[in-house]
């Protein structure tokens, strides 16, 4: 990770000309620790400015506290106000890596100053993190903030530099505060909804409708349903159904009504036909008897005349099975079979050998193949021979070279000795970190504490424990001795003191009285006087001032003593710390020391492992190369196992070589065969092809052919048995034949010729219409059903139906009286219409109290995630290490970040700070400037800490300590060398109090630490400070 060594400023605000500034140690490396010392105006923030501006093209103070301003001066900002329009501005900055970047300053041409980002060059960009520059302006926004709102806004930049964290916190907000808005509005409309609900009084109303429609359910007719009664449950809209179903109810009286009229109507007709009907009945029946016996003789004539056809169609099937089997017989006979067959023959015969010549043919070619494998197999093995006795040279050659190698190789011995010195250096190492943890617990904490700390053999250990122990233990004793004095010589005096300042009262009180009374005998001891002024002048303390100026001259030198003495102390707890810290360097540079001993020695012992493992490899490549040569999977790499093993396969090869030999002349005289077997077949060949054609060419053969292919026929055989077939199907035909004769004997008596003509009468041999008869039919199966009926039946159930109607018209009275109080669906319908609204609405604001709980439980999610964030990026554990470490406060210690909306919904940002009980308070209420300023300065600077992956590791600190007291800078430096001596972090920092410039030369001394102080004489002039 680079860091800066050099920075030049050239006409930069108030440096003029070119001024570099170098930030590195005597040895030309990055300083860890660069303290800048000036007065006010000389030029510190203007180096700072720089530095700012390079990395980010703003400048704080600029950017934020003169942002109205900036805009609108004239002239130059950023380019020393002295310099000539000839001249340049820049800031150049080179890094520990060598490499370097620049940023010109620029003028604008629509600007009437120079404040923009000017020009980047080189390596200047994406550096740092903001976080790493702390500008003073930053530190006093944070000190003199007074509202939440600021704080959030102004710190907001720091950790949220793009605004996008903030906007979706409140986006969220937002969100969170309109679905309370949602839920309090639905919480109203329900409260009015229930007063308007109220108002209706439907339960009274729905009580009295109910008793109309009892009224009406007790005038009963069936098949007509019962009105329901109205139900009524708070909170549930009343069902209108059975009002409804009121109206439905009268419809169907009136069609009841209006259809047992018209069955009575219909008992009149029937009742009128009825005589007639029965007459018509018995001539009907008489009608349909006649029609089915004639039906049943013209299906007799359709069954002879169906009977004829079938028997012709045989007759005609067998004239062509005759002819079929005739034409046969005159073209095929046995001898014609014969010369068939004979073909057959010779068509399998040429078959089968021109298969055998094929497959000669290819065996042939296959042994041809084996022929040309084997002579490539014998050129390869004359080759692998020659290649072997190459090769063989070369094998011997690098064994040989090889066994020099390993002559080199340390033994055994040798490395165990490097392994002991490595064991024993690392006990050596062990032991001096070990001392170290107790050098940096004593440095750490006071020196009493830590020696109460460890037990009776640690603090045995080591001399100095001991040592530096009783350095401090005999001038505390010392300390404890004049403590007592001096609390022991107060007492005294004090207490005379008060007995004197008593005894002066008294004394006062008492001359009153002489002088009141005008007394000349002592109203003590008795002692009589000249007169009164004798006895008031012996009434004198001078002996007793003289002597409480005694004691209080004893007290003021214990008092005296006692101060030099504690500042004895505390220089001996200086020198002590210095001591330890001494110690401490030491130590480091020892353990440096056995560390890089044991380095040299790993790498030894390394060197000499991967030596022999590159010997290692070389034997295997050799081996493998070897054993892939004689083809053996291992070998022992020695020259007379290499020897023996070549000799050995020289001759393996030999004896491959003259094998096939011997097989290429085997092979050789099995093709010769087969060329003369495949000559013979197709000499055969050629034969069989001429007989084959001379029966083929015949036109009666091919004639013949034809008609055994159509009629699958391949022998003799089969040829009978298409006969054979032949003369069954016609005897099956006869047969049929004199079966059909037999039933045509029995269909002798009926005529089929006129039978479409007997058809015809019979279908219009039908009982004549007549509507009164379908009428009656209609009206019998409408109101009896199947059901047999006479004059009785019909004027009986007449009366029945003249009832029924009564009854209904009874009914519809009653029903149009329950449905004649309008007043009651009026007054439901708005119930309902109010219900469904007030349900609608609870359901709404049960889903919007669901919502606004999953709101609040994001809003506060995002809170504690953002609180995270904050903290994340501000340090969080870091920022508390470093606020307990300079201790602003002697309770609260810890910090807290908390953020949130006030009334009218503008975000907050609070920074408490804890307790051990983790109470908190806001720090601006209750500190004091230097509290305040412990309190910023912690926040910034374990936000720079915990910066991500920077590409510089500097952070840049601009006059800190504006409002620190004593204390707070003691601890204030602590952390810094804690920071330069624990990571890898460049710190450059400046002050304008001279008093905290040298305790820092002091503590930081560049003899112990790498760091280095720099001093501005004058405006813009800085030199090194080697006043050390």
């Amino acid at each position: 990770m680079k860091k800066i060594s050099k920075i030049t400023l050239e006409n930069f605000r108030v440096f003029s000309g070119k001024r570099e500034i170098s930030f590195n140690n005597s040895n030309n490396q990055p300083a860890d620790f660069i303290c800048i010392y000036g007065k006010n105006g000389f030029g510190k923030t203007s180096l700072f400015d720089g530095f700012e501006w390079f990395f980010t093209g703003e400048i704080h103070l600029l950017q934020k506290d003169l942002k109205n301003n900036i805009t609108r001066y004239e002239g130059n900002v950023l380019k020393n106000r002295y310099a000539s329009e000839n001249e340049g501005a820049s800031i150049s900055v080179e890094f520990s890596d060598g490499k370097c970047g620049r940023r010109t300053v620029v003028k604008r041409y629509d600007s009437i100053n120079d404040y923009n980002k000017g020009k980047p060059s080189g390596e200047c960009k994406e550096l740092i993190n903001k976080k790493q520059i702390l500008p003073h302006s930053k530190i006093d926004s944070f000190i003199y903030a007074s509202k939440p709102e600021s704080m959030y806004n102004e710190w907001g930049n720091f950790w949220d530099p793009n605004n996008k964290q903030r906007n979706l916190f409140q986006s969220i907000y937002n969100v969170y505060k309109e679905i309370d808005k949602e839920k309090q509005d639905c919480n109203e409309q329900l409260y009015l909804l229930s007063v308007q609900l109220s108002d209706i009084n439907i339960e009274e109303k729905v009580v009295e409708y109910n008793k109309t429609v009892s009224e009406y359910n007790r005038l009963f007719i069936p098949k007509i349903g019962k009105l329901e009664s109205l139900q009524y449950r708070k909170n549930e809209k009343v069902n209108i159904d059975s009002i409804l179903s009121g109206e439905k109810f009268l419809h169907s009286l009136n069609s009841y009504i209006s259809e047992q009229r018209y069955l009575s109507e219909q008992c009149l007709y029937l009742e009128k036909h009825f005589n007639e009907y029965v007459e018509f009945q018995k001539y009907e029946q008489e009608l349909y008897s006649r029609k089915k016996r004639w039906s049943e003789i013209i299906r007799k004539c359709y069954e002879k005349k169906e009977l004829i056809e079938k028997k012709q169609n045989l007759l005609k099937k067998i004239d062509r099975i005759t002819q079929n089997k005739n034409d046969i017989e005159i073209l095929l006979d046995r001898q014609w079979f014969i010369q068939y067959e004979k073909y057959i023959e010779t068509k399998t015969t040429y078959t089968k050998i021109n298969e055998d010549l094929q497959n000669n043919d290819l065996h042939k070619q296959k042994i041809c193949s084996q022929l040309d494998i084997c002579k490539e197999s014998q050129k390869s093995y004359i080759a692998k021979l020659k290649n072997l006795s190459d090769n063989y040279i070369q094998w011997i050659s690098k064994i040989q070279e090889l066994e020099v190698q390993e002559k080199s190789i340390l033994n055994k011995n040798q490395q165990n000795i490097l392994i002991e010195k490595i064991k024993e250096n690392q006990e050596t190492i062990e032991q001096y970190e070990k001392e170290r943890q107790y050098l940096l617990k004593a440095s750490g904490e006071d020196y009493d504490k830590f020696v109460l700390s460890l037990e009776k053999d640690e603090i045995l250990l080591y001399n100095w424990i001991m040592q530096f122990y009783e350095r401090i233990k005999k001038i505390k004793d010392t300390i404890n001795d004049y403590t007592e004095k001096e609390k022991k010589s107060k007492y005294v005096y004090q207490k005379m003191k008060d007995d004197i300042d008593n005894l002066d009262e008294l004394l006062t009180l008492a001359k009153k009285e002489i002088q009141k009374e005008n007394m000349n005998i002592c109203p003590v001891c008795k002692s009589t006087f000249t007169n009164t002024q004798e006895l008031l002048k012996k009434i004198d303390l001078s002996a007793q001032q003289e002597m409480l100026s005694l004691k209080k001259e004893e007290w003021d030198s214990n008092r005296k003593v006692l101060k030099e003495v504690q500042e004895n102390y505390k220089n001996e707890n200086q020198n002590i710390s210095e001591d330890l810290e001494n110690m401490l360097y030491k130590n480091q540079q020892l353990i440096i020391d056995f560390q890089n001993k044991i380095a040299a020695y790993k790498k030894q012992i390394k060197d000499n492992e991967l030596y022999c493992q590159h010997i290692e490899a070389q034997k295997e490549i050799i081996k493998s190369i070897i054993c892939n040569s004689i083809e053996e999977d291992t070998i022992e790499l020695t020259e007379p196992y290499v020897k023996e093993a070549y000799e050995k396969r020289k001759t393996d090869l030999s004896a491959k070589i003259d094998k096939y030999n011997n097989k290429i002349g085997e092979i050789q005289k099995n093709i010769d065969k087969l060329s003369r077997i495949i000559d013979s077949e197709k000499e055969i060949l050629e034969d069989l092809e001429k007989n084959k054609k001379c029966f083929y060419d015949d036109i009666n053969n091919k004639q013949k052919l034809d008609i055994l292919a159509k009629r699958n026929l391949f022998s003799y055989d089969d040829y009978l048995s298409l006969i054979k077939e032949y003369n069954y199907e016609i005897e099956k035909y006869l047969s049929s034949i004199k079966e059909i004769d037999k039933l045509l004997q029995v269909y002798k008596i009926y005529h089929y010729k006129n039978v479409e003509q007997y058809s015809s009468l019979v279908s219009k041999l039908n009982i004549p219409e007549e509507g009164w008869v379908d009428i009656f039919r209609k009206y019998k199966n409408s109101v009896f059903k199947k059901k047999t009926i006479s004059h009785k039946t019909i004027l009986h159930f007449k009366m029945k139906l003249d009832s029924k109607v009564d009854m209904a018209q009874k009914k519809i009275e009653a029903l149009s009286r329950c449905l004649s109080d309008l007043s009651i669906k009026e007054s439901i319908n708005t119930y309902n219409r109010l219900e469904e609204e007030r349900i609608k609405l609870q359901e709404k604001e049960h889903f919007v109290t669901r919502k606004l709980e999953i709101a609040e439980k994001i809003f506060f999610s995002a809170q504690r995630q953002l609180e995270e964030h904050i903290k994340n990026v501000f340090g969080g554990i870091t920022i508390s290490h470093i606020y307990e470490k300079i201790e602003p406060h002697k309770r609260f210690r810890q910090l807290e970040y908390q953020i949130g909306f006030n009334n009218d919904g503008v975000p907050e940002l609070y920074i408490k700070v804890l307790n051990d009980k983790e109470e908190g308070v806001i720090p601006e209420l209750f500190f004091s400037s230097a509290q305040l300023n412990t309190v910023a300065l912690s926040v910034f600077l374990g936000g720079a800490l915990t910066a991500i992956n920077p590409k510089i590791k500097t952070i840049f600190i601009d006059d800190p300590i504006g409002h620190f007291d004593d204390l707070n800078v003691l601890s204030f430096i602590d952390v810094l060398r804690t920071i330069i001596s624990e990571t890898d972090w460049q710190l450059i920092i400046s002050t304008h109090e001279e008093n905290f410039y040298e305790i820092m030369k002091v503590k930081l001394n560049p003899k112990h630490y790498n760091s280095k102080f720099l001093v501005f004489e004058d405006e813009a002039t800085l030199r090194e400070d080697n006043r050390l």
